[in-house]
């Protein structure tokens, strides 16, 4: 056999897994008619919430960041 294709490698990594695992979940727990556009959608809408969410927690620490130096200066 020979090296694996890159896009295997990319959906092996555990943050990819884990997050496929959550969508293909909630798809079967759903039950949809179309399970295909459900999951698509589903990722979709998580890529823009987990983006959401990052960009908040990177404001909180540079908010920590300003305040510990005003802090100090002080």
């Amino acid at each position: 056999m020979g090296p694996e294709h890159g896009d295997i490698k990319y959906l092996k990594r555990d943050d990819i897994g884990a997050v496929m695992a959550k969508g293909l979940s909630e798809t079967y727990q759903a039950n949809p008619k179309n399970p295909v556009e459900f999951f698509a959608k589903w990722l979709l809408n998580y890529g823009k919430t987990d983006g959401a969410s990052q960009e908040a927690t990177t404001n909180r620490r540079e908010v920590a960041m300003l305040k510990k130096a005003h802090e100090e200066d002080q």
